[in-house]
């Protein structure tokens, strides 16, 4: 959990608490293109010298345009790679870190491919075993990996974007990612997942771009140059290392270390020269620059200094009309793709990381990349059109909308340790816990709340969405994987500090994730699985479910319905502590357990051999909230496992009425999660 006692008394506010690395944020509309021109810190005199605001000479480094992220395409449909987690010295700024990396670099390798490929990716850890150094007894290692897939629209179960895997040090599991064939084109990225070790691993750099389609996927673009800018944010302590706990990135020995493209930014010369990364470019040429924000906390706000960006698309999704702007909000994990004409006359520009203006945020400004222009002058054209995919992504109406959702990111009371409690709807992650269940091919509309303790960015694995209001107050539709939730500041506003978004869950059923994507926010428990199930074509163990309770046997009184909301998998129904409901063939039976000294619940389970295993399962006591028990320990007999990966299972208690003499009814759902999947042993013929 969190580390104790992490409270500062700041002078001026009197007796506040104040979070010292991530404090009390003002409202800001963080989700939005701001197109106020930040004033300069840094001067430049047109093809003359550029100096840094404490006079300090700023000179042209590396191209980085020749420094691209190592590419590796797709053939005849798949794309096969080996990414090999291993610790490697990397040097940034003359000095040596030793890091986790995907194959010994950073950032990891930019996977090409097209709509209808494989991804064929076998996930090789060579990290350090559990127990010495980057272990976490509570989290389950911080050397224990697997593979996100950041904004693809893919299936979230077996060895595809399922971040319920944990593939520990020694092991390998081969990944098989099915895209489908009308997939967007655009920018997408991967990073490891492991709950309790995001921050340490995407803190590392493990992290890498996925572009799907030609960059000519946009009509008009054809032969400009495509440039990744992928931005990592790295927390170096004094030894070269990221630290493992989640919040020790705030520690006062941070070294923060902003890289593009692998390579520093603000390096300094033993002469106190500036080198900065460059972007040349001739007069009048276009090119298309995709910015990825690969970072684990802070917010970017991005600015080309006196010229206008024009942005094409956003978190990988072609936008219906280019945008023009000077400054852009980037919330950790977001992507833009933005055109840039350099102008006739040439010269020298910053693009420039400003201060985010989020109060407490210790951002500050940094020098990105210089852009030089010069040589032959080109007639290249911005396009008149774009071609976004309006027949994969139609707007979403209001008469799709089956159901409306409150999610609220909370930083929450304190523990008997007192720590904060990281939470979405007051609950810290349980990856035995499903919170969310929603039906295949239905829309819904969820508001996302924040409290008054700070801005989240919310995202969601596996399925798009559509922000559709802002506050209260609607915006133009666009599509997105991730959005920046403002801090509420009006406490009397219920809209305040809100985000309205639509989505469709299409294509896949599935257990996945929603999480803040400031991932020390994350690791702490500030995420929250969600499962797709589709009553028509149920799994193996739904179906079982279905036919073994489903039945209107199960019409008991106090209940309308076995399954009272649709999604496939059955309800039952206890009136009190002590009750007995319709004891039909299949239902619960209920016992009282003295010596034990809770309530209790026996239920039977078919097995293959056609013999019956006893679960015990203990009852909630709480007659207030959802609740979750993982009834491992309190099993009689073995978990059957029925060759769909069914070994665990877990019961929801929820109070939605009152029963007789009113006592509240408590219905009782029977779930199954999938156990971790450990991969194969590492042979000697593997990297």
């Amino acid at each position: 959990m969190f580390p104790k006692n992490r409270f500062l008394k700041v002078a001026g506010v009197g007796s506040k608490l104040v979070w010292p690395a991530k404090v009390l944020t003002v409202s800001l509309a963080l989700f939005s293109i701001c197109f106020q021109h930040a004033s300069a810190q840094h001067g430049h005199g047109g093809n003359g010298t550029v100096t840094n605001s404490n006079g300090g000479e700023i000179r042209p480094g590396k191209s980085i345009i020749d420094h691209q992220p190592l590419s590796v395409y797709s053939t005849n449909g798949v794309l096969n790679v080996d990414l090999v987690a291993r610790y490697a010295d990397v040097i940034l700024n003359n000095r040596t870190n030793w890091l986790r990396t995907f194959n010994g670099k950073l950032p990891g390798p930019t996977l090409h491919g097209k709509p209808g490929d494989t991804l064929r990716i076998r996930l090789i850890n060579r990290l350090p075993e559990e127990g010495g150094h980057g272990a976490d007894e509570g989290h389950g290692g911080f050397n224990t990996i697997n593979l996100h897939t950041h904004g693809l629209n893919v299936s979230p179960e077996d060895n595809q974007d399922n971040v319920l895997i944990e593939l520990p040090p020694g092991k390998y599991l081969q990944y098989e990612i099915k895209i489908p064939t009308n997939h967007p084109t655009g920018t997408f990225w991967y990073h490891p997942h492991k709950h309790g070790a995001a921050t340490a691993h995407v803190g590392s750099g493990m992290t890498g771009n996925i572009l799907l389609g030609a960059p000519d996927d946009i009509p008009g673009l054809e032969g400009f140059k495509d440039v990744q800018l992928l931005i990592n944010e790295l927390p170096l302590l004094p030894n070269g290392e990221v630290p493992d706990q989640p919040f020790d990135v705030f520690g006062p020995t941070i070294r923060k270390q902003w890289t593009v493209n692998g390579e520093p930014i603000d390096p300094v010369t033993p002469e106190g020269v500036m080198l900065v990364p460059t972007i040349p470019m001739k007069p009048g040429e276009v090119q298309r620059w995709r910015f990825t924000h690969a970072g684990f906390n802070e917010f970017l706000k991005l600015n080309l200094e006196g010229n206008a960006m024009h942005m094409i698309s956003f978190d990988g999704i072609t936008i219906p009309k280019m945008q023009a702007t000077n400054d852009v909000m980037l919330g950790p994990g977001n992507r833009m793709d933005v055109l840039v004409q350099a102008p006739l006359a040439g010269g020298k520009f910053l693009l420039k990381k400003l201060k985010n203006g989020v109060q407490g945020d210790n951002s500050r400004e940094n020098i990105l990349a210089m852009v030089v222009v010069e040589g032959t002058p080109v007639a290249d054209l911005l396009p008149m059109t774009l071609n976004p995919p309006t027949n994969r992504l139609p707007d979403i109406a209001e008469s799709e909308i089956v159901r409306h959702r409150n999610i609220t990111f909370e930083i929450s009371g304190l523990d008997p340790g007192y720590n904060f409690k990281f939470s979405i709807n007051n609950k810290l992650f349980d990856a035995g816990r499903v919170d969310q269940t929603m039906m295949l091919n239905t829309a819904e509309e969820w508001t996302l709340r924040t409290d008054v303790w700070d801005t989240h960015p919310f995202h969601i694995h596996v399925n798009w969405f559509q922000v559709v209001k802002i506050n209260g107050k609607p915006v133009p539709p666009r599509w997105q994987d991730t959005v920046i939730i403002p801090q509420k500041v009006n406490k009397l506003d219920p809209d305040d500090g809100t985000v309205t978004i639509r989505h469709r869950f299409q294509g896949y059923p599935g257990k996945f994730v929603i999480h803040c994507h400031i991932l020390p926010h994350e690791d702490i428990g500030m995420m929250s699985l969600v499962e797709v199930v589709d009553p028509e074509n149920p799994t193996a163990l739904q179906k079982w479910r279905r036919d073994r309770f489903n039945s209107l046997a199960n019409e008991f009184d106090g209940a309308d319905y076995a399954d009272p909301d649709g999604d496939g998998i059955p309800n039952f129904l206890d009136f009190a502590l002590g009750h007995r409901p319709n004891t039909a063939a299949g239902l619960p039976v209920f016992t009282n357990l003295v010596t034990q000294g809770f309530p209790a619940i026996a239920f039977g389970r078919h097995k293959p051999a056609n013999n019956d295993v006893v679960y015990q399962v203990q009852k909630s006591f709480d007659l207030v909230q959802w609740t979750e028990i993982n009834i491992t320990n309190n099993m009689v007999g073995v978990p059957v496992d029925y060759d769909v990966g069914a070994e665990q299972i877990v019961v929801r208690s929820d109070t939605p009425s009152s029963g007789p003499d009113g006592v509240p009814y408590q219905f009782l759902r029977v779930r199954a999660t999938r156990p971790v999947v450990n991969g194969s042993p590492i042979s000697p013929d593997l990297p």
